[in-house]
């Protein structure tokens, strides 16, 4: 940075080997003692080096000019380091974004699922008395999860009045619950015809 008087003296510098020197010799150094408002302008003393130039005025008299040098070198490295923390911090982005996106797709779809197939695989094995599962979602994977739930709750149902029937207990209460569904309906059913079958047998045994 240099602070050149009217005369064309530095009167101050960043650098002291410019102080007292006067920088009004070359075009460059004439038209900065001219300038009339601020702006850039390369040095043509210095090929890598422009300037940034305004008047220095006080009281609507002109003092001087100021003048602030910037080396493109400089410049580029700054440049250059902007644009890697720009792509550090674009490629940080887009891994947490990645990362958080899976998290989402887990939770939210691949463990309900598991969780699904997991029991669905024990009812195709015969293993129909299963407990219900937890799916803590308010979307489609939710409605299946609370779908998948009922089911299980008439599938152990239906076993729990195989298991009374198998005791030899129709006259269990619990076989005049309502089933929902076909199923319901069937088992009602053969739970009526065993009734009266019961019913015949004691008849008959006691003519």
């Amino acid at each position: 940075a240099l602070l050149i008087g009217k005369d064309g003296r530095c009167v101050a510098a960043s650098d002291k080997n410019f102080v007292d020197r006067f920088l009004n010799q070359s075009d460059f150094e004439k038209r900065a003692l001219e300038v009339e408002q601020l702006r850039m302008e390369d040095n043509s003393a210095e090929k890598d080096l422009f300037e940034v130039i305004g008047p220095v005025a006080a009281g609507g008299m002109r003092l001087g000019t100021l003048r602030i040098g910037y080396s493109r070198d400089n410049i580029n490295a700054v440049v250059g380091g902007v644009t890697s923390m720009s792509l550090f911090i674009g490629l940080a982005v887009l891994v947490t974004g990645s990362l958080l996106f899976f998290w989402v797709i887990k939770t939210g779809v691949a463990t309900p699922l598991a969780g699904v197939t997991g029991v669905a695989q024990k009812i195709a094995a015969g293993n129909l008395k299963q407990n219900t599962i937890l799916v803590a979602s308010g979307d489609e994977i939710g409605i299946l999860g609370d779908a998948f739930n009922q089911m299980l709750a008439g599938l152990n149902k239906l076993v729990v009045k195989a298991e009374t029937i198998s005791n030899e207990n129709l006259s269990d209460s619990l076989l005049d619950e309502k089933l929902a569904g076909d199923i319901g309906e069937m088992f009602s059913a053969m739970v009526g015809k065993l009734r009266q079958c019961v019913q015949q047998a004691e008849l008959i045994a006691k003519d």
